[in-house]
């Protein structure tokens, strides 16, 4: 759209039938630096430190607060940059001619809040002004109204068009696409510029194999994330770059071995008297941390035992999450009444549970390495449970802290109004009636995808989507420009 709107002729190639993508699927909050919303509460976010709170997050490992780029590389910290210095200009551009109109979401906090280095926590989220009040839908509502203002501004939209090849002149200059359609090839060239803005490798079984060196079940990402972009890139000796770091998110395991079309990542798990447990059956992590961090937890490896003791992880919650917890929002597994539960193992009491859950992981013994539960898991769950329920009486998690950083408390979900405890995130399971389910969170990617650097926001989103979450995101999303004869667009309007 800023190329149309600076008076060039745009022609736009989807591969399905239909706009979106993953993003369609995702939620689009986009993180905004220094944003009009901001400015307008006197909501200070300086670019220095803004910058360094990029820099902190992307690069830990090198990140030096008094050193030049805070020691990051200068074509990383340019691309801070550019991030700080255009996105602000170019949301305001899109709200202004209608394509994306946004409402300001001064009460969600950044990921990383508590940070030093994060100076300005709070304010710099957008959501499509249309989104729900639950804020989970904003992707359907983007790519809506862009698609409207598109369509309206003259740009040319072809679906069923799969760019696999590109067409490269005596010099090897990108002038062109080839693209295989339901009537044959056909060939597209261009005047200025060749851009491919595409989605990962998701579910390239082979890309995730060769990329990626965690144990990977697919994702939520957009069927039609297959890596094509890598393809033709390669052919074209272009640098990938990051390819080996997916924003990963936590998914249903059993969906996505159903190849559920409509499969989201679990962004946002519900219920307060719930716990992750593995097959040994002890927490292993923080249910509440965000998603692509949880995720991590899925990847742990047991140097001494030779295997992934995580692979699987098993939520378990009892009747007072299901009452007041349940949804159909975020990828949330918690389910309400009348939608399919079928992910879902019920027993009346601890054994009768773990001997469920032995059943149904046998039926997937083929694909998890014939995973089973420890001989002492309900033994040890009974006392996971005990100590659990000891901390949420408490207020305060001595294991893994959680619901201790405010997004947390954000992402924790609707919970009972009373009985209520010192954490909200945080309840006594009851003994008294069991509901657990089988999940594992592990991940293909979407987003931005690669690493944080690349990611402009935590959402802006193309949010993909557990990718398995979802670092995002199509196991790595890349966007990347091939140019004829180019030159780079101005993101402030014309004139």
């Amino acid at each position: 759209m800023f190329s149309r709107w600076h008076g060039n002729k745009v022609l736009v190639l989807e591969k399905t039938s239909q706009l979106g993508g993953t993003t369609r699927k995702a939620a689009f909050w986009y993180w905004v630096p220094n944003n009009a919303a901001m400015r307008a509460a006197g909501t200070k976010d300086p670019k220095k430190d803004c910058i360094a709170y990029m820099a902190r997050l992307s690069r830990p490992e090198i990140y030096n607060p008094e050193a030049p780029r805070f020691g990051v590389p200068a074509w990383e910290y340019s691309q801070y940059e550019a991030i700080y210095d255009n996105a602000s200009t170019a949301t305001e551009l899109l709200s202004n001619k209608g394509a994306l109109e946004y409402r300001h979401c001064d009460f969600v906090p950044d990921y990383w809040a508590e940070l030093p280095e994060d100076k300005a926590p709070k304010g710099r989220v957008l959501l499509p002004k249309d989104a729900r009040e639950t804020m989970s839908d904003g992707g359907e509502v983007a790519i809506r109204t862009m698609s409207a203002v598109a369509k309206k501004d003259g740009i040319d939209i072809r679906t069923g068009h799969r760019v696999q090849r590109a067409i490269r002149n005596s010099a090897s200059e990108v002038i062109g696409v080839e693209a295989d359609t339901a009537k044959g090839k056909k060939r597209f060239f261009a005047r200025k510029a060749v851009v491919f803005c595409t989605g990962g490798f998701t579910h390239d079984v082979e890309l995730r194999k060769n990329y990626l060196s965690a144990p990977v079940y697919g994702g939520c990402a957009a069927r039609s994330n297959e890596g094509d972009f890598v393809y033709i890139a390669s052919a074209l000796g272009a640098q990938l770059r990051n390819m080996n770091y997916a924003w990963m998110c936590p998914i249903v395991f059993e969906k996505a071995m159903a190849r559920d079309p409509e499969l989201i990542g679990t962004f946002s798990p519900s219920g307060d008297s719930m716990i992750y447990v593995n097959k040994e059956g002890r927490r292993v992590a923080n249910e509440k941390l965000a998603y692509n961090e949880m995720a991590q937890v899925f990847f742990q490896w047991h140097g001494a035992k030779s295997e992934y003791p995580n692979l699987l992880l098993i939520a378990l919650w009892d009747q007072r999450s299901q009452d007041h917890s349940a949804s159909d929002e975020y990828g949330r597994f918690i389910v309400p009444p009348g939608t399919d539960d079928t992910h879902v193992i019920k027993g009346a009491t601890l054994g009768a549970l773990s001997k469920a859950i032995s059943e149904r992981l046998g039926r997937y013994k083929g694909v998890t390495g014939g995973l089973t539960l420890a001989a002492n898991f309900e033994k040890t769950l009974a006392s996971t449970i005990q100590r659990f329920n000891g901390f949420a009486a408490g207020g305060q998690d001595f294991d893994f802290k959680r619901g201790e950083r405010q997004v947390e408390v954000l992402f924790n979900g609707s919970v009972a109004p009373s009985p209520s405890a010192p954490n909200p995130t945080m309840f006594p399971i009851s003994e008294d009636v069991w509901r657990r389910q089988l999940r594992c969170l592990s991940v293909g990617a979407r987003l931005l995808g690669r690493r944080r650097y690349d990611r402009a926001d935590f959402g802006v989103r193309l949010f993909g989507g557990q990718c398995g979450q979802q670092r995002a995101k199509e196991s790595c999303q890349i966007s990347c420009q091939a140019r004829l004869q180019s030159r780079r667009v101005n993101l402030r309007p014309p004139g």
